[in-house]
């Protein structure tokens, strides 16, 4: 699955690799929405907070609300208080972003780095759970296979 050659496997983006097999770590839940803090995605897509913000605001009308939304700062305190590794954001004075699975593929394509292209797959999938999604789509596969053959359903020639 990530044995590409130059792609995330390679030796400088071990790191990424490392990365990507904690993301179910990094999203939450906000607004009933699975989102992953602005700081977690500038991780995972190897740039700096700053960065990921600059190309949001740059790019603003890319991002509806459903792509993304600024947290208040009582959703702030709360992340701060559940997820130890973002500790440091408790004394930033600016409000973090949440994208969801949409906003974190727009976010890199408007960063335009290809490892951030490259990981925005994986962050997507655990973001809308897609092994869920890939069950119920075997599911109804089967369910299709099984009716179509008992509907004893022919073609014309």
């Amino acid at each position: 699955m990530l044995e590409k050659k130059g792609g995330i496997m390679s030796g400088k983006n071990k790191s990424t690799l490392a990365q990507i097999g904690r993301i179910e770590g990094r999203i939450l839940v906000i607004r009933g929405q699975r989102v992953i803090v602005d700081a977690d995605l500038a991780k995972l897509y190897e740039t700096s907070t700053k960065s990921l913000n600059q190309a949001v605001r740059r790019n603003r009308d890319r991002f509806p609300g459903d792509f993304v939304f600024q947290l208040t700062g009582k959703e702030k305190a709360e992340v701060v208080t559940v997820c130890d590794h973002l500790k440091k954001l408790r004394f930033s004075s600016t409000l973090p972003y949440a994208f969801t699975e949409h906003g974190a593929i727009m976010a890199a394509s408007v960063l335009n780095k290809p490892l951030a292209v490259e990981v925005s797959v994986y962050v997507c999938a655990r973001l809308c759970g897609c092994a869920r999604c890939w069950s119920q789509t075997q599911s109804w596969r089967a369910s299709w296979s099984a009716w179509n053959t008992s509907s004893n359903c022919t073609t014309a020639n």
